[in-house]
Protein backbone atom coordinates (compact mmCIF):
# COMPACT_ATOMS: atom_id res chain seq x y z
CA UNK A 1 0.00 0.00 0.00
CA UNK A 2 1.24 3.26 -1.32
CA UNK A 3 0.68 6.33 1.36
CA UNK A 4 2.05 8.75 -1.01
CA UNK A 5 -0.50 8.00 -4.05
CA UNK A 6 -2.90 8.10 -1.29
CA UNK A 7 -1.81 11.58 -0.37
CA UNK A 8 -1.41 12.58 -3.39
CA UNK A 9 -4.83 11.61 -4.94
CA UNK A 10 -6.74 13.15 -1.87
CA UNK A 11 -4.87 16.80 -1.85
CA UNK A 12 -6.69 18.07 -5.15
CA UNK A 13 -10.16 17.24 -3.58
CA UNK A 14 -8.78 18.82 -0.14
CA UNK A 15 -7.99 21.89 -1.71
CA UNK A 16 -11.72 21.96 -3.68
CA UNK A 17 -13.10 21.63 -0.38
CA UNK A 18 -11.25 24.56 1.23
CA UNK A 19 -11.51 26.76 -1.59
CA UNK A 20 -15.29 26.33 -1.47
CA UNK A 21 -15.21 26.67 1.99
CA UNK A 22 -13.26 30.06 1.21
CA UNK A 23 -15.52 31.34 -1.17
CA UNK A 24 -18.54 30.55 0.73
CA UNK A 25 -17.65 32.52 3.90
CA UNK A 26 -16.32 35.51 1.67
CA UNK A 27 -20.06 35.40 -0.18
CA UNK A 28 -21.38 35.08 3.69
CA UNK A 29 -18.90 37.85 5.22
CA UNK A 30 -20.34 40.06 2.11
CA UNK A 31 -23.73 39.27 2.40
CA UNK A 32 -23.18 40.10 6.55
CA UNK A 33 -22.02 43.79 5.43
CA UNK A 34 -24.44 44.56 2.98
CA UNK A 35 -27.01 43.72 5.54
CA UNK A 36 -25.38 45.37 8.34
CA UNK A 37 -25.06 48.77 5.54
CA UNK A 38 -28.99 48.19 5.62
CA UNK A 39 -29.35 48.56 9.02
CA UNK A 40 -27.44 51.75 9.00
CA UNK A 41 -29.84 53.21 6.40
CA UNK A 42 -32.63 52.05 8.02
CA UNK A 43 -31.41 53.39 11.53
CA UNK A 44 -31.17 56.24 9.46
CA UNK A 45 -34.71 56.39 8.21
CA UNK A 46 -36.09 55.88 10.85
CA UNK A 47 -34.28 59.33 12.44
CA UNK A 48 -34.97 61.08 9.93
CA UNK A 49 -38.89 60.09 10.72
CA UNK A 50 -38.42 61.33 14.58
CA UNK A 51 -37.38 64.37 13.44
CA UNK A 52 -39.64 65.34 11.13
CA UNK A 53 -42.42 63.88 13.58
CA UNK A 54 -40.96 65.86 16.58
CA UNK A 55 -40.71 68.86 14.48
CA UNK A 56 -44.83 68.10 13.38
CA UNK A 57 -45.89 67.96 17.14
CA UNK A 58 -44.04 71.03 18.17
CA UNK A 59 -45.34 73.26 15.33
CA UNK A 60 -48.95 72.03 16.16
CA UNK A 61 -48.25 72.41 20.08
CA UNK A 62 -47.51 76.78 19.51
CA UNK A 63 -50.42 76.38 16.87
CA UNK A 64 -52.65 74.82 19.95
CA UNK A 65 -51.49 77.45 22.16
CA UNK A 66 -53.02 80.61 20.01
CA UNK A 67 -56.26 78.66 19.15
CA UNK A 68 -59.41 80.49 20.05
CA UNK A 69 -62.08 78.58 18.38
CA UNK A 70 -63.33 75.31 18.18
CA UNK A 71 -63.26 74.89 14.72
CA UNK A 72 -59.22 75.97 14.66
CA UNK A 73 -59.30 73.08 17.24
CA UNK A 74 -60.68 70.89 14.93
CA UNK A 75 -58.58 71.70 11.78
CA UNK A 76 -55.28 71.73 13.76
CA UNK A 77 -55.90 68.50 15.16
CA UNK A 78 -57.39 67.33 11.52
CA UNK A 79 -53.85 68.77 10.28
CA UNK A 80 -52.31 66.91 12.61
CA UNK A 81 -53.91 63.90 11.70
CA UNK A 82 -53.18 64.31 7.92
CA UNK A 83 -50.00 65.28 8.08
CA UNK A 84 -49.50 62.15 10.41
CA UNK A 85 -50.60 59.69 7.62
CA UNK A 86 -48.43 61.72 4.82
CA UNK A 87 -45.21 60.87 7.36
CA UNK A 88 -46.64 57.21 7.50
CA UNK A 89 -46.54 56.78 4.08
CA UNK A 90 -43.08 58.59 4.01
CA UNK A 91 -41.28 55.95 6.45
CA UNK A 92 -42.94 53.73 4.80
CA UNK A 93 -41.96 54.10 1.39
CA UNK A 94 -38.36 54.91 2.37
CA UNK A 95 -38.34 51.83 4.28
CA UNK A 96 -39.16 49.93 0.75
CA UNK A 97 -36.75 51.37 -1.10
CA UNK A 98 -33.93 50.58 1.58
CA UNK A 99 -35.43 46.74 1.69
CA UNK A 100 -35.21 46.68 -1.92
CA UNK A 101 -32.16 47.84 -2.62
CA UNK A 102 -30.53 45.08 -0.35
CA UNK A 103 -32.63 42.94 -1.98
CA UNK A 104 -31.15 43.96 -5.44
CA UNK A 105 -27.52 44.27 -3.77
CA UNK A 106 -27.66 40.60 -2.29
CA UNK A 107 -29.47 39.19 -5.63
CA UNK A 108 -26.73 40.72 -7.74
CA UNK A 109 -24.02 39.20 -5.61
CA UNK A 110 -25.56 35.72 -6.57
CA UNK A 111 -25.55 36.32 -10.05
CA UNK A 112 -22.33 37.46 -10.01
CA UNK A 113 -20.98 34.83 -7.78
CA UNK A 114 -22.33 32.03 -10.36
CA UNK A 115 -20.77 33.87 -13.17
CA UNK A 116 -17.36 33.82 -11.99
CA UNK A 117 -18.26 30.00 -10.71
CA UNK A 118 -19.38 29.35 -14.92
CA UNK A 119 -16.11 31.65 -16.11
CA UNK A 120 -13.95 29.66 -14.28
CA UNK A 121 -14.52 26.45 -16.57
CA UNK A 122 -16.27 24.85 -18.75
CA UNK A 123 -17.56 22.61 -16.43
CA UNK A 124 -18.92 23.87 -13.53
CA UNK A 125 -17.58 22.84 -10.43
CA UNK A 126 -19.61 20.41 -8.34
CA UNK A 127 -19.11 20.45 -4.41
CA UNK A 128 -20.77 17.38 -3.45
CA UNK A 129 -18.44 15.02 -5.96
CA UNK A 130 -15.67 17.11 -4.23
CA UNK A 131 -16.51 16.13 -1.08
CA UNK A 132 -16.77 12.73 -2.09
CA UNK A 133 -13.12 12.26 -3.28
CA UNK A 134 -12.06 13.56 -0.20
CA UNK A 135 -12.92 10.42 1.38
CA UNK A 136 -12.51 7.92 -1.81
CA UNK A 137 -9.55 8.91 -3.78
CA UNK A 138 -7.52 7.05 -0.64
CA UNK A 139 -9.67 3.82 -1.20
CA UNK A 140 -9.13 3.68 -4.87
CA UNK A 141 -5.41 4.27 -4.11
CA UNK A 142 -5.63 1.07 -1.77
CA UNK A 143 -7.35 -1.03 -4.31
CA UNK A 144 -4.80 -2.71 -6.29
CA UNK A 145 -5.19 -1.88 -10.24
Amino acid sequence: RNTNTQDTESIPAQAAVAGLARQQMAALADNASAVFRASEVIQQVQLQAAQRVALLHQQTAEKLREVSSPGDLFGIQSNLMLSGWQETAQYCQELTAAGMKLQSELLGRVGQQQGQASAMGSTPFNPLQAWQNVFTAPLRAATPA
